[in-house]
């Protein structure tokens, strides 16, 4: 039998956090109306702001557009938000413009994203969904540049609940996912990657990768059914041939080792131990004429009731 190769998961998350705010935030004078001002969430050196609309009660309200101007390394930057205030911060609609490129459009309250909205990164990913407090936590979708996307639940900017992971190939997981990764119950389903081309998966998966217990359908119509762990058949499972063949048994990493049986679809029958695929060590092998037991090495016995290979060739046997 061949080895039933796994194929590592790919790392879904990246850094998707934009524009953290570390420094605590504080009220800022515009700069074209001393008498008005702003909530600076995360002041910069040299900052200024100026507001194009109306000012209540000392502070901007209503619809306009809002300029940060600041120095970051030496650099003259401006952000922009234009969009509606309240009581000096976005609140509802609007569209904030970062110097770095980043942009966000959607819904705001008392100066957070939250509601719906889309996130714009400068290198080509983008968010669409709901935020939270600044935080994408709801149902939404992301995009990657390079052709990937996310649909499903986050929490606190992470893959976490329900969502299914499109590869940029076609190929795609479904089910559940915990702190940004696939973990819990859910399918793998290989289109176009060879020679994983037509696979599946149904099954358990731990922090990203296929571990617990679960079935590995192949193209050729050859599965397994058991333990796996990061991918590779590991633990107890039964792979079935189409050809009718059969094993039943022990296994680590991807290999038939341990106790175990094989059955031909043709009535032959071993059973006893398995190292890398092969009769290693004691073992009984039924055939048409009766069976024999022995002390298997790579597949080969040789005694007095006669030569044997199984899962080898007698040529590779030296008989």
């Amino acid at each position: 039998m061949a080895r039933w190769i796994g194929i590592g998961w790919v790392v879904l998350t990246i850094s998707l956090t934009a524009n953290a705010q570390d420094e605590p935030g504080r009220w800022q004078t515009l700069e074209n109306d001393p008498s008005c001002e702003v909530w600076n969430p995360n002041p910069q050196p040299q900052s200024e702001a100026t507001w194009t609309g109306a000012c209540l009660n000392g502070r901007a309200d209503g619809f306009g557009t809002l300029t940060w101007r600041f120095v970051l390394e030496n650099a003259p930057l401006e952000d922009t938000y234009v969009g509606s205030m309240h009581s000096g911060r976005p609140n509802g609609r609007g569209t904030y413009a970062w110097a770095e490129g980043d942009r966000y459009d959607g819904e705001f309250a008392n100066g957070d994203r939250t509601g719906r909205g889309a996130y714009y990164w400068a290198d080509g990913h983008r968010y669409e969904g709901d935020f939270v407090n600044g935080n994408r936590t709801g149902r939404g979708i992301y995009h990657w540049a390079d052709g990937h996307h996310y649909e499903g639940d986050f929490v606190n900017g992470e893959f976490h609940g329900q969502g299914i992971f499109y590869f940029a190939d076609g190929s795609h997981y479904e089910g559940e996912f915990a702190n940004g990764e696939a973990h819990g119950q859910g399918i793998l389903i290989w289109v176009a990657v060879a020679p994983w081309g037509g696979n599946r998966y149904e099954g358990d998966f731990m922090n990203g990768e296929r571990t617990g217990r679960g079935i590995h359908h192949h193209a050729n119509g050859n599965r397994y059914e058991g333990d796996v762990v990061n991918g590779l058949a590991h633990g107890n499972g039964t792979y079935y041939w189409t050809n009718g063949d059969r094993y039943e048994g022990e296994w680590s990493d991807d290999y038939r080792s341990g106790e175990g049986t094989m059955i031909y679809a043709n009535g032959n029958r071993f059973e006893g131990l398995f190292v890398n695929g092969r009769p290693n060590g004691l073992g009984r092998y039924w055939h048409d004429d009766g069976y024999v037991e022995g002390v298997w090495q790579d597949g080969c016995l040789s005694g007095r009731d006669g030569e044997f290979a199984v899962e080898t060739t007698y040529a590779a046997c030296g008989f």
